[in-house]
């Protein structure tokens, strides 16, 4: 603890970096490899719906929404190249490889299928991101690759699924600047079971960020 009226530095270290070019090179490659497809989530997706760069938040991943089904395939390509992966707890695995000389990992990447019943089964879900991605046709570029990318509403509704604070973050800036369909999310989250109890926390947010079609009499209706 320093002494009174003594002044405090930062601890010598690089400040956090992430450069999604090499976790894009790695990702289009195993996605290649193993024959599958994978949309782009996460806030790098959240980035590429904003148009105020100011809104991009920090991040250090690059996610991938792939089906349920296609991450033996994933894993085993990973296998084949003596790429060590980690399971994610809302299922899928996670790739960090090498320690780049900045002082962190080059390639960081997530294979998200949330398919673990411990977490909420989604897998579903992720099944017709991908394949809205897919019909609509968005990408996005990654360093020197393409990538598909979620719509906004499905991105959003992947952002409320998650239910972290910072994916409420993600979630606020996605319907104060993306055009997100309200409608449509309010069908989803009415029409599907699983779903059914985030219908109050998206009328809360909607209400939060001053969005044209919040509903501020009743959250629930």
């Amino acid at each position: 603890m320093s002494e009174p009226g003594q002044r405090t530095t930062p601890r010598s270290r690089p400040l956090p970096v992430f450069d999604p070019g090499p976790s894009g090179a790695f990702a289009r490659e195993a996605l290649d490899a193993a024959q599958v497809t994978g949309v782009l989530i996460g806030r790098l997706a959240v980035w590429s719906w904003l148009a105020d760069e100011a809104r991009h938040r920090f991040t250090k991943d690059l996610d991938l929404a792939i089906a349920p089904a296609d991450l033996p395939a994933v894993c085993a390509w990973l296998e084949a190249r003596g790429v060590q992966a980690h399971d994610l707890p809302m299922g899928g695995v996670a790739v960090r490889l090498p320690v780049a000389d900045a002082g962190g990992p080059s390639v960081c990447v997530d294979f998200i299928t949330r398919s673990n019943p411990e977490w909420g089964d989604f897998g579903l879900l992720m099944a017709e991101l991908i394949a809205d991605a897919v019909a609509s046709g968005h990408t996005v570029r990654v360093g020197g690759t393409t990538l598909p990318v979620a719509s906004p509403t499905y991105l959003a509704l992947s952002k409320l699924v998650a239910g972290r604070d910072k994916d409420l973050e993600d979630l606020s800036d996605l319907l104060r600047e993306a055009e997100v369909d309200v409608a449509a999310l309010r069908t989803k989250l009415s029409t599907t079971p699983t779903l059914a109890v985030l219908r109050s926390r998206f009328e809360e947010l909607l209400e939060r960020v001053g969005h044209p079609l919040a509903r501020r009499d009743n959250h629930a209706s």
